[in-house]
C-alpha cells in the first residue's frame, strides 16, 4: 500500500529572502530547513521577483543571488490565474497588503495546508484560510 504525500508547504517570499540575506538573523535556521522540505514547497510566480530585487535592494553577494534563483528553480511556482486574484480579493483581514494576500490566495488554491511566512499579519490571513503556520526560524 503506497503511502499519502507529504502535504504541500507554500513558502512566502519572506522566507526565502531571509534564506539567503546575509543580515538576515533567521539564514542559518531557513538555510537548514529548506533542503529538508524542498520537494513540499510551492510558492507564487511572484516570488521570483521579490525574492532576487529584495536581495538585491540589500547588495547580497552575485554568488547569493544565484543560489537563491537556483533555489527558485526548483520550488514549485504557481502563476498567478484569474481564480486567485478573485480569491485574493475576499482574503481578510482589509489591512493585509495586496501581495500579501496573493501569496495567501495562491496557497488555498494550491492546495497547501501549511504555510510559511514571517509576516505576522500575512499568518494570521492564512490561518482564518485553513492554512496551518508553519516557523522555519524556531527548527
Amino acid at each position: 500500500m503506497a503511502s499519502a504525500s507529504p502535504a504541500r508547504i507554500y513558502v512566502d517570499s519572506s522566507v526565502l529572502v531571509a534564506a539567503f540575506a546575509t543580515d538576515d538573523e533567521r539564514r542559518p535556521k531557513v538555510s537548514a530547513w529548506l533542503p529538508v522540505v524542498l520537494d513540499r514547497l510551492a510558492t507564487s510566480s511572484l516570488s521570483e521577483v521579490e525574492v532576487i530585487r529584495a536581495l538585491a535592494r540589500r547588495a547580497t553577494p552575485p554568488s547569493l543571488l544565484a543560489d537563491a534563483d537556483e533555489l527558485l528553480d526548483q520550488i514549485w511556482l504557481l502563476d498567478v490565474t484569474t481564480d486567485i486574484r478573485e480569491a485574493a480579493i475576499a482574503v481578510r483581514p482589509t489591512i493585509l497588503r495586496s501581495l500579501d494576500a496573493l501569496h495567501v490566495a495562491t496557497a488555498v488554491q494550491a492546495g497547501a495546508e501549511d504555510f510559511a511566512t514571517f509576516d505576522q499579519r500575512q499568518g494570521v490571513a492564512a490561518e482564518e484560510m485553513g492554512l496551518r503556520l508553519v516557523s522555519p526560524a524556531l527548527r
